[in-house]
């Protein structure tokens, strides 16, 4: 926090600034019925508690400050005019008093941190006033336009005061009850001061005890405690000294904890924290908010966070005092605690007619508030008076509750029940040992103290050292006294930009904020937190100054932002009223960071997970109801109760005092248990691989459950089938009972347990065939068999190399199906992602869809044939085609993934008529092609080009005719598909495989024309040969890896084909044909292929896919319309039916042109 500004103007913060009183609202009391002193009414009135009065560097000012030392009485009397300051020092030592002179540029003053009794008002140069937007309000009145709607003021008086006896010497008037004494402090008894009767009432400074709780000490003069820091020994390991922090300081207040430094420039420490309070919102009850010239500040610090309720309240131009505290909330700046924090900004301006002003809240405010979503409420005000000022007898005069409407305190009863915290500034008058009633008020109201939290802050030392934030600059205000339980400590002193200008303001006005904003930020990292949760984060992690301990001044101690968003630090009584701290998570994981003690316990409900990652010595028990807690690896203290739908995980931790399990144990690592272990029959015990139980004190099993877990350290483990043994659980005394079940955690693995002794059950783990296990589940059929037996190579592959340790070269892969083994358990749900996913059917199903395409090509060119043979211009010597094809389809077989396949392709060509019989031309083709598969089968996408020679041979006088092509392609295959091993783990292949594809066709038929019309019986030959290319998916052990292979089908066919002619008077002839034909493989081609996985590669496999359909049929229709007798037009649809297999269909149409 830096100490000089460019632009520098001290804000003194004055309790008579004309917002921060609330003149006039004594006609709330009515003090000539009860014969209170007019001056009773100052104590009722709420104001802002912060010195705020900006002041300039030009001018004239004056000081006066008087303070006592051990020497004597040094007063200081600063006067500024002009930039020119002359300093007069009158310092008094056994009555005699010496002046001394100093005169010297300009300087800067603050606020008085002693004040007199009569204290010289410094003339205060009034904030420059812009012409700026009105702060938007979320309600508009419609019958005044834009403008807010006006809240009429509140007509609730407050509770009259009782008096209790009457004095008969004062006619009707009551005898007025003095102020309490008890318990702690007397009250401050007010004085007028008869030379200003027109002024402010004001008090004279309190009289300090003997031993003060806070010293003043010089900023040189070291601070050793009368008592020496104990620093208890680890266990069991020899004694050893905590690490120092930093800048640890050594004057000023006390400084207990070296664990923590101070800085300064983050003496919050919030610097490292990077919570910023998303998704929280906050109220801040304050003043300024309706206040048009601090329209823009309100913009540029809070921007669409910032939400200014209508109260009906407007704020002078002078109240910008709200606007500095939700600053230190959720403001962008620096001061920001939490940022991104929503705010509801809630002003209580109460303005009286003559122009005096003060706070006031409703109940009425703080329901809209609640009903707009804020938990975390903010009062940065409060009666200037100590709590002990007030008493709890209702017939009294100074009876607390006269100074709170019922329904204002109903509405806090409500909303502490219901979760909410609040937080108030506790005063601001240096040396009073109570906090103000709005601060302390659970010391009457009890049932408050759960969601209340008082503020104490830390400011500098006196005005001129105003800016100076070292730590021995530093004292307290107004102390904690009885709120002490509900105090937390922070800095007061912060530097503001309002209007342009830089301000230092100063009081607990500030340091509430700071401890609001901390609360947004827990709130945010644990959102199922409810006030009093929230309220033990922030008291439980402060940093013990002073006394050691919770202590009258500072309460908890001094906030730390960043321990306080890690969770509580204690279980304490003082916070939970005696109760145990009680956990409500529905769901998700989160963890508390700090080491926790305390002298009550733990209750944990909901179905979340809570996470101990410090070491526990709280005395209380833990009652685990419902969802988990997990320790990891440090010291638990607490008697642990598991209940039925309650989970422990122990992760190498020490038990010290028992577990009663009703529910589940989990124990990863080497736990130990003091002071007994019993389980009930309903108990589980969950043990992970070469994890050990270790109990003192006894064990009862009870016929409870075992469930062994393939996992070490956390992470799964590789079992072998010859298995691995441990010891489960031992005991230092005989182990009662057996385990009634034993199971383990997937049922691809095999437990079994004995008792070794008295003490000690040992459990093997071993895993089964996994061919048996998915054979013996409903998800069997061929492709999870295929998986099956892939697996069960590589697995016993592996387990040799294991057995005789030599798996260094396997250790990644033994990792991965260390998770499969895992993961597997999910198959005898019917859940079969994990084994789809590991077919890599792709690489032999996607193959059919290359011999499709194939097809495909041949069709379109038979077609073509076809077609020459019914042209009126066939003779005509040459002729040039082009025709575009489209396909769709389906590849499926029982017990594997169905493909959807698109195609879409294009040839051009070129035919002569080379002799009289024989038509001959070669074609050029380029196509494009993907298929997509179900249950994980991944996708393929495929682009060819190929080329093709084809003739036709027909004697004009003769019906016989033959027909056929050849053709030679390129296929670029790029195929991707997803791996998975867990939920987890899982990853996406992408590879790509080049391959080649060689075709030949034969066809021979037999004309039967009677007239236009054609029918035509033929048979045919056809083979196809695929070549693939060799592929290895590399970013996962479970991978493929595979050679190139060939596959090739060899097919007889046989057919009919019919056409009718149809010539128009045009000229124009069209003639329609339609065939069909049945095709039979001479060989069963399956597509299967050798592979292994890319992690273990010397134990290869078969993987299936699905296979060529050894029969299929084809249908298709067609017309070709010769419009002169160079040029024709053809359209032909092809379907494809495979038995089982699926379908294609084929939809193509070209053009010719004779010459």
């Amino acid at each position: 926090m830096k100490t000089k500004y460019s632009a520098l103007a001290i804000a003194i913060i004055s309790a008579t600034a004309s917002y921060a009183q609330a003149d006039n609202f004594s006609s709330n009391i009515k003090t000539d019925l009860y014969n209170v002193k007019s001056d009773l009414g100052v104590y009722s009135r709420y104001q802002p508690i912060s010195w705020f009065r900006p002041v300039s560097n030009s001018g004239t000012r004056i000081t006066d400050h008087t303070r006592t030392t051990n020497e004597g009485t040094i007063r200081t009397v600063t006067e500024t005019r002009n930039g020119v300051t002359t300093q007069t020092i009158y310092k008094t030592v056994n009555g005699v008093t010496t002046i001394t002179k100093i005169v010297d540029g300009v300087v800067v003053s603050g606020p008085d941190m002693n004040p007199p009794a009569t204290d010289p008002k410094p003339v205060a140069e009034p904030p420059a006033t812009e012409t700026e937007p009105e702060p938007v309000t979320d309600v508009t009145n419609p019958e005044n336009g834009n403008a807010p709607e006006v809240e009429p003021p509140t007509t609730e008086p407050v509770t009259e005061p009782v008096t209790d006896v009457t004095n008969p010497e004062n006619g009707n008037a009551p005898e007025v009850e003095p102020p309490t004494t008890e318990p702690v402090t007397e009250p401050v008894t007010d004085v007028t001061n008869p030379g200003n009767e027109n002024g402010p009432t004001t008090e004279p400074p309190v009289v300090e005890p003997e031993k003060p709780v806070v010293e003043p000490i010089a900023d040189d003069t070291p601070i050793s405690p009368s008592y020496p820091i104990v620093i208890k020994p680890t266990q069991p390991s020899s004694p050893t000294s905590p690490i120092e922090a930093r800048n640890v300081p050594r004057t000023g207040v006390v400084w207990n904890d070296i664990s923590r430094g101070y800085d300064p420039e983050d003496p919050n420490n919030k610097a490292n924290v990077e919570l910023k309070g998303e998704g929280v919102t906050v109220a801040v009850v304050d003043s300024g908010f309706n206040n048009p010239t601090v329209a823009r500040d309100i913009q540029n610090k809070f921007g669409r966070r910032g939400t200014i309720l209508n109260t009906g309240r407007y704020a002078p131009a002078d109240a910008t005092h709200g606007i500095q505290v939700a600053e230190m909330v959720g403001g962008n700046t620096a001061n920001g605690v939490a940022p991104r924090a929503n705010l509801l900004l809630a002003d209580i301006t109460r303005v009286n007619s003559d122009g005096s002003s003060g706070l006031l809240a409703t109940a009425d405010i703080y329901n809209q508030l609640w009903n707009r979503g804020a938990r975390i409420f903010n009062q940065s005000y409060g009666i200037p008076k100590q709590v002990t000022y007030f008493n709890d007898n209702p017939r009294s005069a100074y009876y607390y509750g006269h100074q709170f409407n019922q329904d204002l305190l109903d509405f806090y009863t409500d909303a502490v029940d219901k979760g909410g915290l609040f937080v108030w500034a506790a005063g601001n008058n240096r040396g009073e040992r109570e906090s103000s009633p709005q601060a302390a008020l659970p010391y009457f109201e009890t049932q408050l103290e759960k969601g209340w939290l008082s503020v104490v802050a830390l400011a500098a030392r006196d005005n001129g050292r105003l800016g100076d934030f070292s730590w021995s600059n530093l004292l307290p205000y107004s102390q904690a006294g009885l709120a002490k339980n509900w105090t937390v400590s922070a800095m007061g002193d912060y530097v503001f930009n309002v209007k342009g200008s830089n301000y230092i303001a100063s009081g607990s006005s500030f340091a509430a904020p700071a401890v609001t904003g901390t609360a947004a930020l827990v709130k945010q990292k644990y959102p199922w937190m409810d006030g009093n949760l929230i309220k033990q984060s922030i008291l439980t992690t402060a940093t013990d100054i002073g006394a050691r301990g919770v202590d009258d001044v500072y309460g908890w101690g001094l906030l730390d932002v960043e321990k306080a968003v890690k969770g509580p630090a204690r279980f304490d009584s003082r916070i939970t009223l005696g109760e145990d701290v009680n956990v409500t998570i529905p769901q998700g994981s989160y963890a508390f960071e700090n080491d926790i003690s305390g002298d009550v316990g733990l209750v944990k409900n909901g179905q979340g997970e809570l996470v101990l990652t410090g070491a526990s010595s709280f005395t209380g028990d833990t009652t685990l109801n419902e969802g988990a807690i997990t320790i990891n690896g440090k010291s638990y203290g607490s008697a642990v109760n598991v209940g039925r739908n309650g989970t422990l995980v122990a992760n190498s931790t020490v038990l010290s005092n028992g577990v009663s399990n009703d529910g589940v144990v989990v124990n990863n690592g080497n736990t130990v248990i003091e002071n007994g272990y019993a389980a009930s029959a309903n108990g589980t015990l969950v043990s992970s691989l070469d994890s050990k139980l270790s109990v003192k004190g006894g064990v009862d099993l009870n016929n409870s459950t075992l469930v062994l877990t393939a996992e070490k350290d956390g992470q799964a483990q590789y079992v072998t089938a010859k298995g691995v043994t441990t010891e489960a659980i031992t005991s230092d005394s005989e182990i009662k009972g057996e385990f009634g079940v034993v199971e383990t955690t997937t049922g691809l693995l095999n437990a079994t347990v004995n008792k070794t002794g008295e003490n000690t059950v040992a459990a093997t783990l071993s895993r089964q065939n996994v061919e048996t296990f998915v054979a013996s589940t409903d998800a069997r059929d061929a492709m999870t068999e295929s998986v099956a037996s892939n697996l069960e190579s590589s697995f016993s592959a592996l387990d040799r190399q294991i057995d005789a340790n030599n798996a260094e070269n396997s250790t990644t892969f033994a990792q991965d199906a260390a998770l499969l083994q895992n993961s597997l358990a999910a198959v005898s749900a019917g859940q079969t992602a994990v084994l789809d996913s590991l077919s890599g059917q792709i690489y032999a199903s996607a193959q059919a869809l290359t011999f499709q395409n194939a097809e495909t090509v041949n069709k379109d060119l038979t077609n073509r044939l076809t077609m020459l043979g019914t042209l009126n211009n066939a003779d005509n010597t040459a002729g040039v085609w082009v025709s575009g094809i489209y396909g769709n389809g389906k590849l499926k077989e029982n017990g594997f993934g169905e493909g959807r396949t698109k195609t879409y392709a294009g040839q051009i060509g070129f035919d002569k008529l080379v002799s009289d019989n024989f038509i001959l031309g070669t074609a050029v083709n380029y196509s494009t092609a993907d298929v997509s598969f179900n249950r994980y089968g991944g996708k393929s996408d495929a682009k060819g080009v190929g080329v093709s020679l084809y003739g036709r041979w027909s004697d004009k006088n003769a019906p016989w005719y033959l027909q056929g092509r050849v053709g030679y392609g390129w296929v670029d295959s790029d195929v991707e598909r997803a791996i998975i091993l867990d939920s987890n783990n899982s990853s996406t292949a992408k590879i790509n495989h080049k391959d080649k594809v060689i075709s030949g066709y034969l066809e021979t038929g037999y004309d039967f024309k009677q007239g236009n019309f054609t029918f035509t019986p033929y048979i045919g030959v056809s083979h196809d040969v695929v070549k693939r290319g060799a592929f290895s998916e590399t970013n996962s052990q479970f991978g493929l890896t595979a050679d190139k292979a060939t596959y090739q089908q060899t097919s007889g066919l046989a057919g009919v084909r019919m056409s009718q002619a149809i010539n128009f008077d045009s000229g124009v002839k069209t003639t329609l044909q339609g065939y069909v034909n049945h095709q039979t493989a001479f060989n069963n081609e399956d597509l299967s292929f050798d592979a292994s996985y890319t992690g273990l590669q010397n134990a290869d496999f078969r993987v299936k896919g699905i296979g060529l359909a050894k029969n299929k049929t084809w249908v298709g229709v067609g017309a070709l319309t010769e419009f002169t007798p160079n040029t024709a037009w053809y359209l032909n649809y092809d379907l494809k039916l495979e038995h089982g297999k699926g379908k294609n269909n084929v939809l193509s149409t070209g053009v010719r042109i004779s010459f």
